[in-house]
């Protein structure tokens, strides 16, 4: 607790991130189009060809806080629709223990206890005991979930995007947690888990990444499909702070950013008592008191 216990509430300024990411798909190309561009740095190598069959539709039905000069179109993902990313042939991702993954999502139907469909992901192995997913999405009645080398997909954010409304959502990978982000353009919130996160071992090479879907199993039949809208899917190599990935949902100028912490000692009351109305869960003066008032105290054994 040494290391925790002065860590305390901060302001950050909420700006676009000032790099693109390494695979970014707009879905803009519009009503027609067989060919989903890459508009990140990694180029074309990441188009997705939009298949004849099972494939999801074009939408004007767009998140109110993009660009208004895009084209401003998103995909419409049916019961049997997803699309699938090809596969690199650098696997850039492979190794990094540094990730984000952003996208607005608009789901159009309710979720039960075992469909787990995915925003994004990738698979080693499907269906085989020696499997490795890592990807993004959905658990149990359509909680805000993440996966990373086969772990942490039992993690709970408490985040459940609402139906019928657009959401954004990501996941930020760091070597010592990941954290979820959920929001609707106006506020974010944001989950940690607090656990080491392993060097990605495949951003798959072996079968095709999906979007829309989520694999696990070695039959297509069985692949549990997200049916909803997914608009602007953006993949950093890196963990983007929590200003840019709030840029990225819309909110602008500074916002405050309540802190987590073990220090979290001394019991809060709810709103509107609590001294601090935006967290009850917060470290302040409180903590600081508890702190203060037991540091000399010394127990015996036995």
């Amino acid at each position: 607790m040494a290391t925790q216990w002065l860590i305390s509430d901060y302001n950050t300024l909420a700006s676009p991130p000032a790099d693109p990411p390494e695979v970014w798909y707009k879905f803009d190309e519009g009503t027609g189009k067989t060919l989903v561009r890459n508009h990140g740095t990694w180029g074309d190598e990441y188009d997705i060809t939009v298949p004849g069959t099972d494939a999801p539709s074009w939408t004007s039905d767009v998140p109110g806080v993009l660009d208004p000069n895009d084209p401003c179109y998103a995909m419409d993902f049916d019961a049997n629709d997803y699309l699938e990313i090809p596969n690199s042939p650098a696997n850039q991702f492979v190794g990094t223990q540094n990730m984000t993954i952003t996208a607005w999502v608009k789901p159009e139907a309710s979720m039960g206890e075992w469909d787990f469909p995915s925003i994004v992901e990738s698979r080693v192995d499907r269906g085989e005991a020696t499997m490795k997913a890592t990807g993004f999405g959905f658990g149990k009645w359509g909680e805000l979930i993440y996966w990373w080398n086969n772990d942490y997909w039992t993690y709970s954010s408490g985040y459940y995007p609402a139906v019928g409304a657009w959401s954004f959502t990501a996941i930020a990978v760091e070597p010592t947690k990941g954290t979820l982000y959920y929001g609707d353009g106006n506020s974010v919130s944001a989950s940690s888990n607090i656990a080491a996160h392993g060097a990605l071992v495949d951003w798959d090479t072996t079968y095709t990444n999906y979007i829309g879907v989520n694999s696990n199993n070695a039959d297509p039949n069985w692949y549990s499909t997200f049916q909803g809208k997914i608009d602007d899917l953006r993949l950093y190599n890196k963990t983007l702070p929590i200003g840019e990935i709030m840029g990225i949902a819309g909110v602008a100028g500074e916002v405050y950013v309540p802190n987590t912490s073990i220090a979290n000692i001394a019991p809060k009351t709810p709103p509107p008592t609590n001294p601090d109305p935006n967290d009850p869960d917060i470290v302040n003066f409180l903590d600081y008191d508890v702190l203060a008032g037991n540091w000399l105290e010394q127990f015996l054994w036995p």
